[in-house]
Parts: C-alpha cells; sequence; structure tokens
C-alpha cells in the first residue's frame, strides 16, 4: 500500500506556497518541505493544520493506492508515504 501526499497539488491548484502556509503551521518551513517531498509522515495534528489552512476535509490531503506484493517479509502489507 502506498500512501500518497496530495498537499502540494492542492496547494498549487490554489495558488499557494510555503511561505503562504508556513505562518500559519506549528511546524517549522524545512519541516513542511520534508512534508511536501514525504522525506517524513505528517502527524494527525499537521494533517489537520494542512486541512483547514487549505480548507479541504483531510481526506483530500491523501490517496492510498493499493498495490501488489509489497511485503515487508514477514508476510505483512508495509506502507510507503509518496508524493502524489
Amino acid at each position: 500500500m502506498t500512501v500518497l501526499i496530495n498537499i502540494q497539488r492542492i496547494m498549487d491548484e490554489n495558488n499557494l506556497t510555503v511561505h503562504d502556509i508556513e505562518s500559519e503551521m506549528s511546524i517549522s518551513r524545512r519541516t513542511i518541505y520534508r512534508t511536501l517531498r514525504a522525506e517524513r509522515e505528517p502527524t494527525l495534528l499537521e494533517l489537520m493544520e494542512f486541512a483547514r489552512i487549505l480548507k479541504v476535509p483531510i481526506e483530500a490531503l491523501y490517496t492510498i493506492v493499493e498495490t501488489k506484493d509489497e511485503s515487508d517479509g514477514n508476510g505483512k502489507n508495509s506502507a510507503k508515504l509518496a508524493v502524489g
């Protein structure tokens, strides 16, 4: 399973930059960039902040994509974070 983060796409659709939203976030600019590049997973609180600032439901911020055979080696499915 892959979790696609749609935050950058929504920002682009609304002509918003990181500078536009960082003043309303409780996280640093660097952390926002790392989140947008899928270098870190956003917390639930951060997702809630992004949703509020972008004026979208929290569900719009991500897409879960089922992929074939993404096992962690123990027969369990693992999730990968990616930019959508």
